[in-house]
């Protein structure tokens, strides 16, 4: 089975905050250590959404930065980044999470709110700032005139997925 959120779905956000986590989202949630469970952090990197990951992405995360020289700068940046602001969740059994009042002003929910795969994890934005954002990003790139996939790694015979697709 595909282990990977991907695609991009608007669902309504009641007036609890309860939110239904896409049916594809919710496939790889459930292959995960903690079946349905889920970690959001809010306002990543001065993101303005909700980044979401698997426990075994946070427990992997959380292992790296104890491995790094205790009480430096840079630790304590990724601590208070990933580690203090980690909310556990855990998936109901209709499908859906609860986004607290922080959560949703955080992200500038209100009654929708955008899922956007990424791979590894996935976002929940506003849709109106996920429109902006996605703007300001096809903006940027037709200014400097670069091609995303030039960063990808290519092989030797010149193929960015390493013998076929």
């Amino acid at each position: 089975m595909w282990q990977r959120f991907t695609s991009s779905s608007v669902h309504k956000v009641d007036a609890k905050g309860r939110v239904s986590v896409p049916a594809l989202f919710r496939r790889v949630l459930e292959q995960s250590a903690v079946p349905g469970g889920l970690v959001v952090i809010p306002n990543l990197r001065g993101s303005e959404c909700l980044e979401v990951f698997t426990h075994e992405f946070m427990d992997r995360l959380a292992r790296n930065i104890a491995r790094m020289k205790p009480f430096s700068k840079e630790r304590r940046r990724l601590e208070y980044e990933f580690l203090a602001n980690a909310l556990p969740m855990q998936i109901d059994e209709t499908g859906r999470i609860v986004l607290s009042p922080q959560l949703k002003a955080a992200a500038g929910i209100r009654d929708q709110a955008r899922f956007v795969g990424l791979g590894d994890s996935f976002q929940i934005w506003a849709p109106d700032r996920f429109e902006r954002m996605m703007a300001d990003l096809r903006e940027a790139e037709d200014a400097d005139g670069a091609d995303p996939l030039d960063a990808m790694p290519w092989d030797d015979a010149g193929d960015p997925f390493g013998g076929g697709a």
